[in-house]
């Protein structure tokens, strides 16, 4: 049996996965398997896969049901106690996984390690993406009184790509959301990661996750939907441990207002207007919800008066800042079909 599983949902990523493959087959730990989860591609994508001389390397099919989903069937297929994910357009420095394993098994520092990372398109545009760590490096826990926005931050950590985590967190956290969820189903998982387990950090980047072929970047082609934190909030509090209850309350209002600004972003008013009679509590970010206010009811008058398509461009520091990042955010959302 290899020591570590690796996952890579694949969907139309035909000029990306060798690149992703060659990372892999380079690292200085050689104890895996790959498992690719080719989730009804319609490129060459499987045919870069078969090709591959390597007996560690599998290819599995399903339907397309997006990353969450096969991300989920690669998990129930492979075999090894500890699992990475890594999509099929990132790759891995050459001694991600022996970092990994190395902290987690010989060094026994709990059940989850999580790298930094450089995110970009060429090896000219990569920057770090937390220079300044929200958990501290070496093993940490999610403090009980940190800012809501802090949370946000330590599960923007978890890129897919950058955390190997023991078989058994995944299988007692029921692994990643996928009944109709199209955004935020990595999201859901690690959150809760990070209110049940100690985390071992890694302060230095080890994984490049790349811009080009991001369906979540300036080329995005449908607006972004609701959050699953936002959509699932109840599940997330009825699961929260009591120590994080406030901490995670705050957490979900955060969330809240960025999709709040993105339901106006895509003009959708009466989803705003949902967001904001389910999360009153955004409220305690009063100036972006202030200005939120005034821009739905400016949107709500107008439309109104002449049902014009229009736009208010006011966008606030903090949490609208959030909105408009073209950064790929942790994995996945999905259309129709589910893209990566």
């Amino acid at each position: 049996m290899p020591k570590v599983s690796v996952i890579i949902p694949l969907y139309n990523k035909a000029r990306y996965i060798q690149r992703t493959l060659a990372s892999i087959l380079a690292q200085t730990w050689q104890d895996f398997e790959v498992v690719v989860v080719d989730d009804g591609s319609t490129d060459d994508g499987p045919a870069v896969i078969r090709a591959c001389d390597d007996g560690r390397i599998r290819l599995i099919w399903q339907a397309n049901q997006g990353p969450g989903a096969a991300r989920n069937h690669g998990i129930r297929s492979s075999t090894a106690p500890y699992i990475a994910f890594l999509d099929a357009d990132d790759e891995w420095l050459p001694d991600f996984l022996e970092r990994a394993i190395t902290t987690l098994e010989e060094q026994q520092k709990g059940p989850v390690f999580v790298t930094d990372h450089f995110m970009g398109i060429s090896s000219d545009t990569f920057f770090q993406r937390h220079p300044d760590l929200p958990l501290r490096s070496g093993q940490s826990t999610l403090p009980v009184d940190a800012r809501p926005e802090t949370v946000k931050a330590c599960v923007d950590m978890f890129a897919q790509g950058a955390m190997v985590v023991a078989r058994e967190v995944v299988s007692h956290l029921g692994g990643y959301l996928e009944d109709g969820c199209t955004y935020g189903e990595d999201a859901f998982l690690w959150l809760r990661v990070l209110l049940n387990y100690p985390v071992s950090v890694c302060s230095e980047p080890l994984l490049r996750v790349h811009f080009e072929s991001s369906v979540l970047g300036s080329g995005r082609p449908t607006p972004y939907p609701v959050h699953a934190l936002v959509e699932r909030a109840a599940r997330i509090l009825e699961e929260c441990p009591p120590r994080y209850r406030d901490l995670v309350e705050g957490a979900l209002d955060y969330y809240a207002l960025i999709s709040l600004w993105r339901r106006m972003d895509c003009r959708d008013s009466a989803g705003a207007k949902h967001i904001m009679a389910t999360f009153p509590y955004t409220r305690r970010y009063w100036t972006q919800f202030l200005k939120a206010r005034i821009k739905l009811g400016l949107l709500t008058w107008i439309r109104a008066r002449n049902g014009a398509q229009w736009s208010l461009r006011l966008r606030p520091a903090g949490a609208a800042g959030e909105a408009a990042s073209h950064l790929k955010e942790q994995a996945s959302a999905t259309g129709s079909p589910a893209p990566h």
